[in-house]
Formats: structure tokens, C-alpha cells, sequence
């Protein structure tokens, strides 16, 4: 079984946008490091040389590679040798967000210079040529070659410690078993709809330049929105407006959280969040367009590191915070979802965990009364806060069952009085009131907070029911031990439902292809043409896949709908 640390060297970030492999390094169990060149700046035979090598490595089933993001280096392996990894691999990187989870960073060269006095003067050396594969080439094979040796020096300095905690090596495991699933994701990307997307930006710039006519029209007189200073003398000087919250440096706070309260008291508010809303929406929706690729699609980094909790990460663009019409803490959102839509031929469908954050809450906190509900197909949400803060009447509303399920979160995560009254709207004597209340009903949910902040306390981290430890800042291990429990049992439930389908769909070869995860949502793709018995059988193992984690009650369940375009998905039942 050879054993080698991989690095690539590349012209670029991105294997599905036109970024390519010049140089890849490898590195034994004993540091025994070679950078080896597949650009023109290799004479032929050398190229082919190692080429051969490399190919000789990948398509070795006893082959076990180690890399400091696998992800990256596995996607443009595979993208110059056409084929996928046929062996074992393993990423330092998630070894490091699983054993150190606070440290300040996670990147290669600052880890091993901290942990084995590794030299970082290489990185210096090869800067200002106008790219990597434009450097010396001595010293990018010098560069290069250090880097497979950061790997295998991590690789040895952690993976006894990952094998030596069950929990963390299931974890790490579960990792890499979402690896292929995440690449997958990345190289089959979402289409976007080009001309809804320049129309939708056309509409909001006329809209963000007729709201900033009217704010100074409100105001009395003109004046720049994005500037603090500015808007601060107009809110609460010009206007006399109510100081809700002050800054760091203690001056008054335009934040959208203080807006919202400020809601109703001058129209210059409603005007403000609009023009706010569109404002930002139009780089981001100018970023959709730039990152497309010549068939319209995104092809998004999808990190699955990078968050204390284990939570994957989405960049270049974001797709994870993709804007949907009609959201209580934002009443202008700017409906971008619609800008989505399925390739020709196929339809996109929707697996979304029902209530996973709310389950998982019941699930370590056990509160009697939420486990009454939920076992009696109540909602939770309605019946919970909602209806214990604004009564059973408006509860039917809604827009107030949305804001009772933040405030369940609020109350979950550690959020005091002060805090709920901000995400529910209310009152602060009246919330401090019907907290009373909310306790008496539910004292376990209401205590669970505090109860898992203490036993975090006492040992420095909180391990989820599938075996991650998840350390907790000692500073915050009051706020955040809850958030990071549920919140990092969700990402690994996630990840390990993606495997578990992509490994299903290939397994099929039925054309369905995974696109993407947010948070509790996977989407997925289906080709039209395939029969009806067929797309049942297809839907019916997806949900058997996502729903099989037997050690959660109340147990996980998912909800199913299709869609042409995102923003008009249709329930699909099974």
C-alpha cells in the first residue's frame, strides 16, 4: 500500500472554470518529498514521465492519499487525468476543524510552522512572477515539494489522535465519506436564468434610485443612506426617532435589528429597509452572472470545513443564502430564488428535513411538553412560543408562527429576555412576562441552554449524538454550547445523507445528479424521460437514505417537492 502525501500547484482556484494543474508534488511516509511538472516549462518526455507517474498513483486501489484540503487537490487530479481517485485518501484539514476547532486558523503553512517549526520562506520566494506556474522553476519545486511534506507532517502528527477517540474517528470518517458527494455537487453546479437575472437587477436599480429620492424627500433634505454619521443625524436628530441600541464606540445604532422596532414610527423606516435590501441584493445578483459559465451555471465552492460546527460553507458565490420572498426579519427580501431553475430535461427536487433543528432540539432536551406535541403530529412552533407570547388568535397567523419559531431557537440557544423581545417584536416587560410562563409550560426546553453550557464547561466541548466533539469557547460557553450542538449534529446528519444518496445515485446510474445542500435541504436532479415507477422508486430511496438515523427521537423525517424554477416549488408526495 503506498502511502503519499498530495499537493497540486495550479493557475487558479476554480477546476470548473478553466483553472488547470501545472505541478503536483508528493511526499513518503519518511519526508522524502518531489515536485514533479506537467506544464511546458518540462521538456516532453519529462511531462510524460510524469504523467505516468501520476496516473500510475491515482488508478492504484492500494494507493492512500494525504492531503491538507483534499477537496482541491482531488478535483484537479481528476480533472487532468479524466478519471477519479481509485484509492484511500485522507485531509489534514479536517483533521484539524476536528481536534482543534478554535484554534484562530486552519491554514497549512501557519499550522506547521506553529507545530513543527517548518519554514514559511518558500512562500516569499515564489511571489511577484504573475503566478505560480510563471515562478522559477527551482524554487516552485522547492515550494512545491515543502507543501507534500506539510501534509505528511500533519498527517502523522494527528491521525493517531483522530483513531484513538471513537466518536472523532467516525466523524472523520463521515467526512470523507461526503468528499466525492461535495465534488459532485461543485462540477454539476445550478443553473441560473441570465435574462430573469439582468431584468430583476435593472428593476431593483431603478427601485434603489427612486427609494433614495424619496428618503430625502422623507428626510427634508439629502443626504447619503450608506453613511452612519449621516443617516444618524437624520434618524434621531432631524427626525427625533427613539435610540433603541448603541454601537461598540457607544454611538446610536442604525442596524436593521433597531429598524425593525423603529418600524411604524415614520415611513422613512419602511423606506430605509427597502432601499437597504436592494441595495445589497444587486452586487450579489452581479455575482451570480460573473461566476456563471457559458451553459449558465454556478459551479460554487462548497467547503465542507470552515465552520466551528462542522456546518459546510458556500463561496464563489454563496448559495446557501440565496433570498426568498416574505421572511418576518425581512420583509423586502429580494425574491432571487426565483433566478434558479432545472436544466432542459430534468426537474429539480427538493428533500428538506421536516423541523431537523427543532427535532434535534427535542432530541437532547426532552422536554415533555414539545415531545406531547410533536408525537401527536402537532406544531410545535405554533403551540410553543407563538402561542404562549402572542396568543392563540394571531398565532394562526403566519407571519407569527415564523417569529415563534425564531423565538424557540432564541429561548434554545441561550437567548435571554432582552434578546427575545428584539426577535419577537415585543415588549420587553411583556416578554420578561410570558417568559414566566413559556418556563413553566416547557422547563426543560427552557433550562437546556444552561444545562448543556455547565457540563461543556467542565470538560471544553460538547460531542453530538454521532461522535463529534464540537470545543467551546470558554468565553461564550453560555451562548454558544446549544447553537453548536444542534447546529453541528445537523451538518453531520447532512453530510452523511449526501453520501448516502450520491453513493445511491451512482449506484443506479440513472442520470440523477446531486446539486446542492443548504442547511437542512438537498436538491437534487432527475431526468424527465425516465419512467414513472422509476422516479418513485428513485424519490422512496432518497427518503430512505436521509430519514435512516435511528438514534434520534423525535425521528428525522423529510418533506419532498419538485421545481422548474426555485421560487415555485410543488409538494410531491410519497
Amino acid at each position: 500500500m503506498a502511502l503519499l502525501a498530495f499537493d497540486t500547484e495550479t493557475t487558479g482556484l476554480e477546476p470548473y472554470h478553466g483553472d488547470e494543474m501545472f505541478m503536483f508534488s508528493l511526499c513518503s511516509v519518511d519526508g522524502e518529498a518531489n515536485a514533479y511538472r506537467l506544464d511546458r516549462k518540462a521538456k516532453k518526455l519529462e511531462r510524460l514521465l510524469n504523467s505516468r507517474l501520476l496516473k500510475e498513483f491515482w488508478t492504484n486501489k492500494k494507493s492512500v492519499l494525504v492531503s491538507h484540503n483534499a477537496k482541491f487537490d482531488l478535483a484537479f487530479g481528476e480533472q487532468y487525468l479524466r478519471t477519479p481517485f481509485q484509492g484511500k485518501y485522507h485531509c489534514t484539514l479536517a483533521m484539524a476543524w476536528l481536534l482543534m476547532n478554535l484554534h484562530p486558523h486552519h491554514q497549512l503553512k501557519p499550522l506547521c510552522w506553529e507545530l513543527g517549526r517548518i519554514p514559511t520562506d518558500d512562500e516569499a520566494a515564489i511571489k511577484g512572477y504573475g503566478g505560480y506556474d510563471q515562478a522559477p522553476d527551482d524554487k516552485m519545486r522547492d515550494y512545491a515539494a515543502r507543501d507534500a511534506f506539510r501534509h505528511m507532517f500533519l498527517y502523522r502528527l494527528w491521525w493517531p489522535d483522530i483513531k484513538k477517540d471513537s466518536g472523532t474517528l467516525a466523524a472523520y470518517k463521515a467526512e470523507m465519506d461526503a468528499i466525492p458527494a461535495i465534488m459532485a455537487m461543485e462540477q454539476r453546479g445550478l443553473r441560473i436564468d441570465p435574462i430573469a437575472t439582468k431584468d430583476l437587477i435593472f428593476k431593483l436599480t431603478r427601485d434603489v434610485h427612486r427609494l433614495e429620492r424619496e428618503l430625502h424627500h422623507r428626510a427634508g433634505r439629502t443626504f447619503n443612506p450608506d453613511s452612519p454619521p449621516q443617516l444618524r443625524d437624520v434618524l434621531f436628530n432631524k427626525l427625533k426617532l427613539p435610540v433603541l441600541g448603541y454601537t461598540d464606540t457607544g454611538l446610536p445604532s442604525t442596524a436593521k435589528e433597531y429598524l425593525q422596532e423603529l418600524h411604524g414610527k415614520h415611513k422613512i423606516i419602511d423606506v430605509l429597509m427597502k432601499f437597504r435590501s436592494y441595495r445589497r441584493a444587486i452586487p450579489i445578483l452581479e455575482g451570480y452572472l460573473d461566476y456563471a459559465d457559458a451553459d449558465d451555471i454556478l459551479h460554487s465552492d462548497l467547503s465542507p470545513t470552515g465552520a466551528l460546527t462542522g456546518r459546510m460553507s458556500s463561496s464563489r458565490p454563496n448559495l446557501q443564502n440565496v433570498q426568498k420572498a416574505n421572511v418576518l426579519r425581512n420583509p423586502y427580501a429580494v425574491p432571487a430564488r426565483r433566478l434558479f431553475i432545472a436544466r432542459e430535461g430534468y426537474t429539480n427536487y427538493h428533500f428538506d428535513y421536516k423541523g431537523q433543528e427543532l427535532r434535534l432540539l427535542v432530541h437532547y432536551h426532552k422536554d415533555e411538553g414539545y415531545l406531547e406535541i410533536l408525537e401527536r403530529g402537532g406544531d410545535a412552533h405554533r403551540e410553543g412560543v407563538a402561542e404562549v407570547f402572542y396568543g392563540k388568535e394571531k398565532s394562526l397567523i403566519k407571519k407569527y408562527r415564523n417569529a415563534g419559531k425564531n423565538g424557540t431557537f432564541t429561548i434554545g440557544y441561550g437567548g435571554g429576555a432582552a434578546k427575545l423581545s428584539k426577535t419577537l417584536l415585543l415588549p420587553i416587560e411583556v416578554t420578561k412576562e410570558r417568559l414566566k410562563k413559556y418556563r413553566e409550560r416547557f422547563p426543560d426546553a427552557a433550562t437546556f441552554s444552561r444545562k448543556k453550557a455547565n457540563e461543556a464547561k467542565s470538560v471544553g466541548y460538547v460531542r453530538t449524538e454521532l461522535g463529534r466533539k464540537i470545543y467551546i469557547n470558554p468565553e461564550a460557553i453560555y451562548t454558544s454550547t446549544a447553537n453548536a450542538l444542534i447546529q453541528g449534529t445537523g451538518a453531520e446528519i447532512m453530510k452523511r445523507a449526501a453520501a448516502r444518496v450520491y453513493k445511491f445515485f451512482k449506484e443506479l446510474d440513472c442520470g440523477c445528479h446531486i446539486l446542492l445542500l443548504i442547511h437542512d435541504e438537498l436538491i437534487f436532479e432527475m431526468p424527465d424521460m425516465l419512467p414513472k415507477r422509476k422516479k418513485k422508486e428513485i424519490l422512496l430511496g432518497v427518503k430512505e437514505r436521509m430519514e435512516d438515523f435511528p438514534m434520534f427521537y423525535p425521528p428525522m423525517e423529510v418533506d419532498c417537492a419538485k421545481s422548474v424554477r426555485w421560487d415555485t416549488k410543488e409538494e410531491v408526495k410519497l
